[in-house]
């Protein structure tokens, strides 16, 4: 790489076009630089460590519908480095940043199974809340057009997660109990065992985090 590659990357970069996030982040993971470095060059503020215990762990064991970025940017070299292309989630990420700049979309949070994907709510980073060290987490309408419609919803990514997973087994348990048969649609034991085991990861997650700090 020549010594006008990674400033000429970093002018093209831009948060709403994947594609240039894209190439500075895998110039970035060239140089030798860490997932945390690279994202901190991405985005100019450390992500918590939360966010890294989640993306090395595998968002999608907890069955996490994530945006783009930052997740697929923290892909290191050796695990395949950033996806090339992204997922059906940029136009969301796309929108948001439009509607405040300051917003860093994580992922959806699957409160209605009937509710179109883009109407799902998408929890959000805020980077200058990020930039004072504080994990506050936003809620906003995958549609939302004002800044208005994003709210506060918790303290921190993984304490949110938690608390959605022990709500989701509390009705499983409870449909469980209460089903009076084994027809299509009933709850069956691997479907508590399934939650039981997300809720388990997610406390394991919490545990590392923070035995750390």
């Amino acid at each position: 790489m020549d010594d006008d590659t990674l400033p000429q990357l970093r002018a093209e970069a831009s948060r709403d076009d994947y594609a240039s996030m894209v190439r500075l982040a895998r110039a970035l993971f060239e140089t030798g630089l860490s997932a945390r470095q690279v994202l901190r060059e991405c985005y100019a503020v450390d992500l918590p460590r939360e966010f890294f215990a989640l993306a090395e762990d595998g968002p999608w064991h907890l069955g996490l519908m994530t945006t783009n970025q930052p997740w697929s940017l923290a892909f290191p070299l050796e695990r395949g480095g950033p996806h090339p292309e992204p997922t059906s989630l940029d136009p969301v990420e796309r929108r948001l940043f439009a509607l405040d700049p300051d917003l860093l979309p994580l992922l959806h949070l699957p409160v209605d199974d009937e509710a179109p994907m883009e109407e799902l709510p998408v929890l959000c980073y805020r980077l200058s809340e990020l930039q004072e060290r504080r994990t506050t987490v936003l809620s906003v309408p995958g549609t939302a057009t004002h800044r208005d419609e994003v709210t506060r919803r918790g303290d921190s990514l993984l304490a949110i997660l938690r608390d959605f997973q022990a709500e989701d087994l509390r009705e499983l348990e409870r449909q469980y109990d209460e089903q009076d048969g084994w027809g299509i649609g009933a709850v069956q034991e691997e479907h508590l065992d399934g939650a039981r085991a997300i809720l388990e990861r997610i406390d394991r997650l919490r545990n590392e985090v923070t035995s750390y700090e």
